[in-house]
């Protein structure tokens, strides 16, 4: 049996996106809100390191663009899962000595 249409990066991406996912149903959750209590932000972190993972902006039109505001999630999950870049740092501390 061939899979005629999937590549193997694909199978990367899928497998990425997975892990990812996985490793976000452990991580820390912060919440901002704005001065009538609307949900604003939501930041996932990683436990092990305290690094953001994910931030999250709240549409307040989320169900009419579900599939595109997850899939988006997913690319931005993806996006600090790969490489790390010192500026999404959460314990971005700058010491001099």
């Amino acid at each position: 049996m061939k899979y005629k249409h999937f590549s193997p990066t694909q199978g990367a991406t899928l497998f990425t996106g997975m892990k990812c996912y996985f490793r976000m149903a452990n991580s820390t959750v912060e919440e901002d809100f704005d001065s009538n209590g609307n949900l604003l932000e939501r930041r996932y972190y990683y436990p092990d390191t305290g690094y953001l993972a994910l931030r999250e902006t709240v549409f307040p039109e989320r169900n009419a663009i579900y599939l595109f505001y997850y899939g988006y999630c997913l690319g931005q999950c993806m996006y600090f899962t790969l490489p790390y870049d010192e500026h999404f740092d959460r314990l971005n501390y700058k010491t001099e000595d």
